[in-house]
């Protein structure tokens, strides 16, 4: 199927789940996140933060149990620079106050950003996936923006509620592929 076609297909499909399965599927999420996930050489991890309005997978447990388990590692969310069209990875910590963009997208906003190079360990938000870690997201590149300019050992993991399409046609070559996918019944390792 052409990305344009999945993005309608798993917008819809997404849509379709009740808060409370959204729920518990970012709980199973979290959990597998974190019994397949080596963090122990991880310095620098960097997470989307969930648009409640799209009905993204919750990472805001993993954030959680990283502050309470992990407290020495630095955790990183994107801010969008409309200027320059690219994601900014900054500090973002229990306490720190999320700033809501022109998008609607809550994000920190005072902190300096981090060189996508320093970053260890990438979570980032898709709408759909394939067996070879392909991803579909928004359509605008900015995740593949920014992951090609993480470091090629950077361990790039994408969250989805469902499994893979079989085929997702019109991957160029700006499409950065994932080394992980976790979804609520498995992980998947292309």
């Amino acid at each position: 199927m052409k990305k344009a076609e999945l993005r309608t297909h798993c917008l819809e499909q997404r849509s379709s789940l009740s808060v409370d399965q959204a729920f518990a599927a970012s709980r199973k999420i979290a959990d597998h996140f974190f019994d397949s996930v080596d963090l122990t050489a991880v310095k620098r991890f960097h997470s989307y933060i969930p648009i409640e309005k799209f009905r993204e997978i919750d990472t805001l447990p993993i954030f959680r149990h990283i502050w309470d388990r992990y407290p020495a590692i630095d955790t990183l969310a994107p801010r969008l620079n409309f200027d320059s069209g690219e994601i900014e990875s900054v500090p973002f910590r229990a306490e720190t106050e999320l700033i809501e963009n022109k998008w609607g997208i809550r994000e920190p906003g005072r902190e300096s950003a981090v060189d996508a190079r320093d970053i260890d360990l990438a979570v980032v938000p898709l709408l759909c996936f394939d067996d070879r870690g392909h991803r579909v997201g928004y359509g605008r590149g900015f995740y593949d923006r920014f992951l090609a300019k993480c470091r090629v050992d950077c361990n790039k993991v994408g969250l989805s509620f469902f499994g893979p399409a079989e085929r997702i046609e019109g991957i160029g070559d700006h499409d950065m592929a994932l080394d992980v996918i976790i979804t609520p019944d498995r992980v998947f390792k292309p």
